[in-house]
């Protein structure tokens, strides 16, 4: 890469775990080193959500390339909201449903932000956002500058449920690659910094619940859907080793103080290797006097499924019986 210096506009903050620094108006300021650089995601035998988010990242590269070629280079563009998420090669929440449509979030064209209206980029296919807080940034492959993956948190605050927002902040701490290494305190300390825009209410809300070391989206909405019923305390991805075979495993969400665990079935339990390894997961558990429930998609869209499970579920807590009793 090369140690030119970056043009960039006052407003811009480089920001990455380890430093932080602030650029003043009308200086040339730091090179592209000076940013965090996210390499692209690299396709992983038998990951399918993996492999699923790298071919969106792919796909998004070209088209970002695209809008670069385009705009020639005349003023920095700093790629947002769910634009900077796919180009970080993170999923993107389900949006919220809007009735106007000069008002939604297209999830169709490009996403960029500065810090005035008249620093936005006005292109065909760019939806252009005007961002007053911080504009931290970080670069994607070395070539694609986007705003930082807390920053793209704050933004799509506005246009998602509160769920959604605390499935898209889980996501950034996944088990095997988190954006985030400082955990939940890291959000903290962002909200301290940027204050009065639309959507911080809900990102304070979010923060409290938010867990660091998940695997799947889809396990999140499952623990929330549990923490709707009255099923808090959930210990995500609970890690154990067997004394028997030695083997160490994850539970998607546990529940040890009640004695069970639940594992979220998605496409990837069903590869071979995936199911071997679930069976030997449940017979551990079972020798340590827990059950262990299996949910699937499907049973998360069935309101009848997810009652019956629920009702299973609260017998066996109100059963006589604790985890450790032979």
């Amino acid at each position: 890469m090369s140690s030119a210096a970056l043009l960039v506009p006052a407003a811009i903050i480089p920001f990455d775990h380890h430093h932080e620094f602030r650029l003043r108006w009308g200086s040339v300021i730091g090179t592209l080193e000076s940013m965090m650089n996210y390499s692209p995601l690299s396709p992983r035998p038998n990951d399918i959500s993996g492999n699923e988010l790298a071919t969106v990242q792919r796909r998004e590269f070209a088209r970002c390339s695209d809008i670069l070629g385009r705009s020639r280079g005349v003023r920095p563009l700093i790629f947002s909201h769910m634009t900077a998420l796919r180009l970080l090669g993170i999923e993107v929440p389900n949006l919220q449903r809007e009735a106007s449509a000069s008002t939604r979030l297209c999830v169709e064209k490009i996403h960029s932000c500065a810090s005035e209206k008249w620093n936005r980029i006005d292109m065909k296919n760019v939806q252009a956002h005007v961002w007053s807080r911080p504009l931290r940034s970080v670069l994607v492959d070395g070539r694609f500058m986007c705003v930082h993956p807390l920053v793209a948190w704050e933004q799509m605050a506005e246009w998602i449920s509160l769920e959604e927002l605390v499935v898209l902040g889980d996501s950034l701490m996944r088990r095997q690659r988190s954006f985030v290494p400082g955990g939940v305190r890291r959000f903290e300390e962002i909200l301290e910094t940027d204050l009065n825009f639309r959507g911080r209410k809900a990102c304070m809300k979010a923060v409290s619940m938010l867990r660091s070391g998940t695997d799947s989206s889809q396990e999140t909405r499952l623990r929330l859907l549990m923490e709707r019923h009255g099923l808090t305390g959930a210990v995500v991805n609970m890690k154990t080793c067997d004394p028997v075979s030695g083997k160490v495993s994850y539970f998607d969400i546990a529940y040890p103080q009640y004695g069970f665990a639940l594992e979220y079935h998605g496409r990837q339990h069903g590869l071979h290797e995936t199911w071997t390894h679930d069976i030997d997961k449940v017979r551990f558990l079972f020798r340590q006097n827990m059950y262990v429930f299996g949910v699937k998609a499907e049973d998360m869209k069935n309101e009848r499924k997810m009652n019956e499970l629920l009702a299973t579920i609260f017998t066996q807590i109100s059963a006589p019986r604790l985890v450790g009793d032979e």
